[in-house]
């Protein structure tokens, strides 16, 4: 996801959402609740790549993930979790504007499998169906 973020990678980026994606986020300058979509995904990536005045776009992952099985979630799922200020950073370097954000909240990201992967009948390939900022 990092990679295919800061690359503004249009494909590889969408390829990472299964197309149920619904993601939850909060607009930290008025609290009304963002919903995304695949598609708004997609969106927000491809308007990286068509702006060539942005010379840095930068997603970081914290370096350590706790995953876990959410017993509320259909079988199979999976669910990484971090906690706010651990690294989940976003950065876009627009001169003269700039967006350096630091997560402030609990993101929880939930994966569907895959199996086989396309291309290996051994292989799981995960996709995020889930992203939610949690207060």
């Amino acid at each position: 996801m990092s990679l295919a973020y800061s690359a503004r990678d249009t494909t590889e980026y969408a390829a990472l959402f299964d197309s149920a994606y619904a993601g939850v986020s909060t607009d930290q300058s008025d609290g009304s609740v963002l919903n995304f979509t695949k598609s708004d995904e997609a969106q927000h990536i491809s308007a990286l790549a068509r702006h060539t005045s942005i010379t840095t776009v930068r997603l970081q992952l914290p370096p350590s993930l706790l995953r876990f099985t959410d017993g509320v979630d259909p079988p199979g799922w999976a669910t990484v979790q971090f906690a706010p200020g651990v690294g989940f950073n976003v950065e876009i370097d627009d001169t003269p504007s700039s967006l350096y954000l630091t997560s402030n909240t609990t993101n929880e990201f939930k994966f569907v499998p895959t199996t086989p992967a396309a291309g290996s009948p051994t292989d799981t390939t995960w996709k995020v169906i889930r992203w939610t900022e949690i207060h």
